[in-house]
C-alpha cells in the first residue's frame, strides 16, 4: 500500500520540483484519477496522509505562481474518491460498532490510553528517525546549493509533518498495531533523503563523514536483515 501511495506521489513531487511545460494530456488525466483511486483506497491513516500531501502541494504551486495541470486536479480528486471508498466501506461500520460495543471505559481514561499508545509508538520508532531529520535539516541549511534550497526544503518538510500528523491522527483508531507505522517511517526516510541528496559534499572531510555514515548504516541495516532473514 504505500509502494503504491509512493509511486503515485512521484509525478507530483517530480512537477513541483521541476515544472516543465504544463501537459494538459487527456489520458495522464485519467490515468492519475483512476490511480488516486487505488492510492486512497490503501488504508485509512496513509490515506488522508495522501491527500494531505497533495493538497498542500497544489497550494505550493500556486503560491509559487506555478502552472497547475489537469492531471494533478484529476489525482487530487481520485485519492479523496479512493479514501472515501475505504472509509465508507461498510466493514468499517462493523468494526466500530464492534468496538464501541466492547469500549466500557470513559472517555477521558481512554484518552489517555491512547496518548500513552502514542508517546510509547514516538519513543520506540519515531524519535530516532525525528533526531536524524533535525541533524540533516542543520546539515542541509550549512551545506545545501542556497540558491536551490526553497523548493527541497519544502518537499522534504511536508513529508515529515505529514508523517507526524498521521501518528497523531492515529488518535482516533481503537487500536494502533505496529504495521500501521511502516508508511509513517516510510515517509520519515523520504523527508531525510531529499535533504541529503541535496546536500553538497564540498570537502574531502564531508566525503569522509559521508562514506564512514554510509559504511555504518549498512552494517547496522545488514545485521537486520540477517536476523529477519
Amino acid at each position: 500500500g504505500t509502494l503504491i501511495i509512493i509511486l503515485f506521489l512521484y509525478p507530483f513531487c517530480k512537477y513541483y520540483i521541476n515544472p516543465q511545460k504544463s501537459e494538459n494530456n487527456g489520458l495522464k488525466a485519467v490515468m492519475l484519477f483512476l490511480g488516486g483511486i487505488l492510492a486512497g483506497w490503501t488504508n485509512e491513516n496513509m490515506s488522508i496522509t495522501l491527500i494531505f500531501i497533495l493538497l498542500v502541494l497544489l497550494i505550493l504551486m500556486k503560491s509559487g505562481k506555478i502552472s497547475i495541470p489537469a492531471w494533478s486536479i484529476t489525482g487530487c480528486l481520485g485519492a479523496i474518491a479512493g479514501c472515501g471508498l475505504l472509509i465508507l466501506a461498510p466493514g468499517n461500520y462493523a468494526r466500530l460498532a464492534f468496538s464501541t460495543q466492547n469500549e466500557e471505559i470513559p472517555f477521558i481514561p481512554m484518552l489517555e490510553t491512547r496518548f500513552e499508545v502514542l508517546h510509547s509508538h514516538f519513543n520506540d520508532y519515531l524519535l530516532l528517525p525525528t533526531i536524524i531529520y533535525i541533524i540533516l535539516l542543520l546539515i542541509f541549511f550549512k551545506f545545501s546549493i542556497k540558491g536551490k534550497r526553497r523548493k527541497p526544503l519544502y518537499l522534504s518538510l511536508l513529508f515529515f509533518i505529514a508523517a507526524c500528523a498521521a501518528h497523531l491522527a492515529m488518535i482516533a483508531t481503537p487500536s494502533y498495531p505496529q504495521r500501521a507505522l511502516f508508511g509513517l517511517i516510510s515517509l520519515m526516510i523520504i523527508a531525510m533523503l531529499i535533504l541529503y541528496a541535496n546536500i553538497e559534499l564540498r570537502t574531502s572531510i564531508l566525503k569522509i563523514c559521508n562514506l564512514v555514515c554510509l559504511i555504518v548504516l549498512l552494517g547496522y541495516s545488514g545485521i537486520g536483515y540477517y536476523r529477519d532473514y
